[in-house]
């Protein structure tokens, strides 16, 4: 049988894999080392899963700020003002989603993107329109906006009121 080396300050100890096994070393080291992966893994799963759901949150809240620095914009400045030089204020600001892909958005003043927003991979948005666009009062027409990450699903409402919420 092969043996095992094990120092011990300037002493050399060798012990035969035979007296390793009747000592019991590699058993209780195994069952050692099985419940400090268990209670790691017990602490670390329910995290991992948690993760799906702050992605949501987070792509959430990026739309609804978005949207309402939109109604904000819109409502506030008027044809031809010099309050946001960024935008012509010739044209209303507009939030357009993505064709193709399911994952972001573009802030648009009439044919100029003035910020791209593009979500997680894994974050699919879904609204029953192409873009939102709000009036001068703050409206728009009602919305859902849908996000979706495996199994997880949360919702940015825009009601007849023109207020924003998530659900």
């Amino acid at each position: 049988m092969a043996g095992v080396f094990i120092w011990q300050g300037n002493y050399q100890l060798v012990l035969e894999f035979d007296e390793l096994m009747n000592k019991g070393f590699f058993l209780i080291e195994l069952v050692v080392a099985v419940a400090v992966l268990s209670i790691l893994s017990s602490i670390v799963l329910p995290q991992l899963v948690n993760t799906d759901k702050l992605l949501l949150m987070a792509a959430a809240q990026q739309i609804t700020a978005d949207l309402r620095y939109l109604q904000e914009v819109n409502s506030n400045v008027s044809v031809g003002s010099n309050d946001f030089p960024e935008i012509n204020t010739n044209l209303g600001l507009e939030l357009v989603f993505f064709h193709k892909e399911n994952n972001g958005y573009y802030l648009v003043k009439g044919s100029n993107v003035v910020k791209t927003i593009e979500l997680p991979k894994n974050v699919a948005v879904n609204s029953s329109y192409t873009k939102v666009a709000f009036n001068t009062n703050g409206y728009t027409r009602p919305q859902h906006i849908n996000l979706t990450v495996n199994r997880q699903h949360l919702a940015v409402i825009i009601d007849n009121a023109g207020r924003i919420r998530i659900q």
